[in-house]
């Protein structure tokens, strides 16, 4: 078994990092326990009358949910346990311990865990999410939002394409951003505008209609000159809409890298704020992370 109760920032870090594990158990033909998702999993018909992930499915069962329940308050003494106990060789239990390091490479962790039966692993496991794109479809069947969220996410789509050629997803991503990284990935109004005036150049025949989704609220009257719609303001159906959109695009993270990869969506990443606009840039998140 592999347990994990490690919490990988916020919903699409959680996301990418548990669905590497739920990869990984595929791949080794373990079980995955991951306690990681409490403060998510309300918004996931899969999760949400669940204490915590048991991955896969066919291997969970009400008897297993009550019988590793305890495990998560124990975590910490198993962690101190093998630490002081020196298990190194032991195969039956061990710990993979990944804080610290920057792993790009999945195969790398794939001969790691062969070295145990059953271990806890800390850290970020990987950067490499290539292996995710073998599991997509089980990935966003896994993790498909509650029905009165896919309901809201249907008509917001309807709302926003009605009466134009192509809808743009617009992920304006501040707050904790402001700090992140120096602040580099915090951007004014101006950004995103040259993004739309792009877009419009790009596709001058086509009438385009802007999803705008952001963690602040936004002067819609910057973006006056533009059709554009604001997204649900709730975390999970503004980040499934925008896998709706024909494109999307928005700072580097995984949040609208998420969209980009359930809905197979061209996601144009800004990573600086004078960057120069190229459309080839659009990529469809299936390789490696940034």
């Amino acid at each position: 078994m592999i347990f994990n109760d490690y919490k990988a920032g916020q919903l699409g870090n959680r996301l990418f990092h548990t669905s590497q594990l739920m990869v990984l158990a595929q791949e080794t033909n373990s079980t995955l326990v991951d306690f990681s998702f409490d403060d998510y999993k309300a918004n996931f018909q899969n999760l949400y009358n669940k204490s915590f992930i048991i991955y896969p499915p066919a291997k969970a069962s009400a008897f297993k949910y009550k019988m590793l329940a305890p495990v998560k308050s124990r975590l910490p003494h198993l962690r101190d346990f093998i630490n002081h106990r020196n298990l190194a060789g032991n195969k039956w239990l061990g710990l993979i311990n990944q804080n610290g390091l920057v792993m790009t490479d999945f195969a790398e962790l794939l001969k790691q865990r062969n070295a145990y039966n059953n271990y806890i692993i800390e850290g970020w496991i990987s950067r490499d999410i290539t292996p995710l794109a073998k599991y997509r479809k089980q990935l966003t069947a896994f993790f498909i939002p509650r029905q009165q969220h896919l309901t809201n996410i249907e008509m917001l789509i309807q709302k926003a394409r009605k009466d134009v050629d192509m809808l743009v997803g617009i992920h304006i991503r501040r707050g904790d951003y402001k700090q992140y990284r120096n602040g580099e990935l915090y951007f004014d109004d101006n950004v995103y505008l040259n993004i739309m005036v792009n877009m419009q150049l790009q596709f001058p025949d086509k009438k385009i209609r802007y999803l705008i989704c952001s963690n602040e609220e936004v002067d819609w009257a910057n973006y006056s000159a533009y059709q554009v719609i604001p997204a649900n303001n709730q975390i999970i159906e503004d980040m499934y809409a925008l896998s709706y959109c024909d494109y999307i695009a928005g700072p580097i993270s995984t949040y609208s890298m998420w969209a980009s990869f359930i809905g197979q969506r061209p996601l144009y990443q800004i990573y600086k704020k004078d960057l120069e606009f190229n459309f080839n840039h659009f990529k469809i998140i299936n390789d490696r992370s940034q």
